[in-house]
């Protein structure tokens, strides 16, 4: 779980812990037991007072005895002198830098069931622990947790700690600094120390009163907030392998129209021949009404003609064939294009509408809700941070006029306690508001998004239609070509019908009178056809030629496409294994065993009832422990001091 995030869990507990110890309420009939305890300088217990006060109706009784019962709270005392450990009897009258720790131990483990199974927690004690020094021999005094008050002649210092607190949240290996011990130091002239006091009580989480249920909307609106992210990542993979597909079926066109565009070119050339070979046919034939006589010798010529006819007929329909194959790839290709571009559209529209899940997961109701709670939270706080704030003013102006200096300590501990307090709420206050501005900025970088891929969305709608035509074109170009190609076969043919006919106008002339004159027409006829196929050829090359400079832009625009694609499903994949998962992760995990642990934390607290008799249930259960002095032997008067 985030350190940061554990320490300011841990700073609420606290503040709320010593605000409900300030607050609780006042009964009827007393109805108490407090629990005296003497503790030597080592902090070992040898001593304890149990008195009991009960109150009704019929008047007020006040029971003591000395008890033999272990305390639920233990201490540890340790010496240090120049950061060097030395025993309590040694550091006596020593002159140098003392470090005093006292290490509270939570004795009273309780079994509890959370999420089904069963551990262990303490009952969560607060401790309170004060002495008094004198200012002339102790300078430079510093404690760890709590607060050090010098008003010239004496310094009062207080620490408090909650022992168990970590171990019951489960935060032992948090770097939070250990709850358990108050650690204070001094320059000493001569170190002597009077009586510790010490205060523990069990009832201050008692009423804080948090429930897993407050946060259930929080915790949806994290699911809601992971589901969406899930379907971003959904569309954005969706969207990468659609344009991979498009970028595989462009280069398959764009191969296709290259063989296309080079079949082409010699399906021309074939043609050409065919043209130049009709044309000698038809001249050598416009001397046939010369004469017969001359019969024999153009015969042999028109015999190497039609030769030539029947050649380019044949290469300019193999070259169809070729021709055709490569359209039916091309075809190919641009359905896997039109799939591809719409697969990248179906990618986009989950997008879309993923992020416009996470924006009404925003706006909604409750996410308002939680945010107002926020604000009011702020404005609550400046109202007791204004409240403390007057009474400090108030209590001021009462030290400045009160002369019993027991008065004065008491409200010179108020006071700072009251500035502890508001530099507290100050700093609650500065992370609400850091949270509520990351939040809106949030809000706002998902209007920017949603802006982006709507655009996106309308781009690939009109991509969409673009290839969707030109697969059609595509089609149409291929049906075209197989029929050009199905005439140029019976041109073929009608070619090798003219070759075998000139075979016989040459091995007899008595039947060519009657046929040439059909021969000269169907040489014309062929001429006209090859004129016009030449001329529809260069168009079909130039028509290319077009197509294949288009292929090349079209084919660096789907390599663009790839590569963003890509990085745009990386990035999210990044971001959410990075970013949203391990938020969620934080808040369902980590953030509702921690609730639970604390509504556990408040019921240990209220069932803490009694300290001696089980049998008799208090209303207020209080720890008092003083322990022994440590003076130099001629200022030794604690009579009850034990080694």
């Amino acid at each position: 779980m985030n350190k940061k995030i554990i320490k300011k869990v841990i700073g609420i507990i606290m503040l709320c812990t010593m605000l409900i110890y300030y607050t609780l309420p006042t009964f009827a009939y007393t109805n108490e037991e407090t629990v005296y305890s003497k503790t030597n300088v080592n902090g070992k217990t040898y001593k304890t007072i149990v008195s009991q006060i009960e109150e009704d109706k019929e008047g007020r009784k006040v029971i003591q005895n000395e008890s033999q019962k272990d305390l639920p709270i233990e201490y540890e005392v340790t010496y240090k002198l120049d950061g060097k450990a030395i025993s309590a009897e040694e550091v006596i009258g020593k002159k140098g830098r003392v470090t005093v720790s006292i290490k509270y131990i939570n004795k009273d483990e309780k079994q509890v069931y959370i999420n089904g199974t069963s551990q262990n927690m303490y009952t969560p004690f607060l401790v309170v622990s004060g002495i008094i020094l004198d200012s002339k021999n102790n300078k430079n005094i510093e404690i760890n947790h709590g607060k050090v008050i010098n008003n010239g002649e004496k310094s009062i210092v207080a620490g408090f700690a909650v022992p168990g607190l970590l171990e019951s949240l489960k935060l032992e290996d948090s770097n939070i600094e250990v709850c358990d011990t108050v650690e204070f130091s001094m320059d000493a002239e001569k170190f002597e120390m009077g009586n510790v006091m010490t205060y523990a009580t069990p009832k201050v989480f008692s009423s804080l009163n948090i429930k897993m249920s407050d946060f259930n909307s929080l915790f949806n609106k994290v699911n809601d907030l992971q589901n969406a992210t899930d379907k971003l990542v959904d569309g954005t993979t969706a969207l990468n392998e659609g344009i991979v597909k498009l970028d595989e079926g462009t280069i398959t066109l764009k191969n296709g129209i290259y063989e296309y565009s080079s079949k082409s070119k010699e399906f021309n050339k074939a043609v050409g021949q065919v043209t130049s070979g009709a044309k000698q046919i038809n001249e050598k034939y416009s001397e046939l009404d010369k004469g017969i006589n001359t019969l024999s010798n153009s015969s042999t010529k028109l015999e190497n003609g039609a030769k030539q006819i029947a050649d380019g007929t044949k290469a300019v329909s193999s070259n169809l064939d070729t021709i055709s194959g490569g359209l039916t790839d091309a075809t190919a290709g641009s359905k896997k294009l039109v799939n591809g571009v719409s697969k990248a559209g179906a990618g986009v529209n989950q997008m879309v509408v993923g992020v416009k899940s996470q924006i009404e997961a925003a706006n909604s109701s409750e996410t308002k809700a939680k945010l107002k709670q926020m604000s009011d939270l702020i404005e609550n706080n400046n109202d007791v941070i204004s409240q403390l704030t007057n009474t400090n003013t108030v209590l001021t102006e009462q030290l400045n006029v009160v002369i019993d200096e027991t008065t004065k300590t008491k409200l010179q501990t108020q006071i700072e306690t009251n500035r502890s307090l508001i530099k507290l709420l100050k700093g609650n206050n500065t992370a609400l508001q850091t949270s509520l501005d990351t939040i809106n900025e949030t809000g706002k970088q998902l209007g920017d998004l949603y802006k982006g891929l709507t655009e996106l969305q309308t781009g690939m709608n009109d991509l969409q239609d673009g290839v969707t035509g030109l697969k059609d074109g595509l089609t149409k170009l291929d049906n075209g070509t197989s029929t050009l190609a199905s005439k140029t076969k019976e041109l073929v043919t009608g070619a090798g019908d003219l070759q075998n006919g000139t075979k016989q106008l040459k091995a007899g002339t008595k039947d060519l009178a009657s046929g040439s004159s059909k021969v000269v027409q169907g040489i014309s006829t062929l001429s006209n056809g090859t004129n016009e196929l030449y001329s529809a050829s260069n168009k079909l090359i130039s028509a290319t030629d077009t197509i294949s400079n288009g292929m090349v832009k079209l084919t660096d625009g789907t390599k663009a496409l790839v590569e963003g694609s890509t990085e745009l499903k990386d990035g999210m994949k990044q971001f959410k294994e990075e970013g949203i998962d391990k938020v969620v992760n934080l808040v369902n995990v980590d953030g509702k065993n921690l609730i639970r642990r604390i509504e556990k934390l408040e019921e240990l607290s209220r069932n803490y009832n009694t300290f001696e008799d089980e049998t008799k249930k208090r209303d207020e259960v209080a720890f008092i422990s003083i322990m022994d002095s440590i003076k130099t032997k001629s200022d030794d008067n604690n009579d009850d001091k034990k080694e």
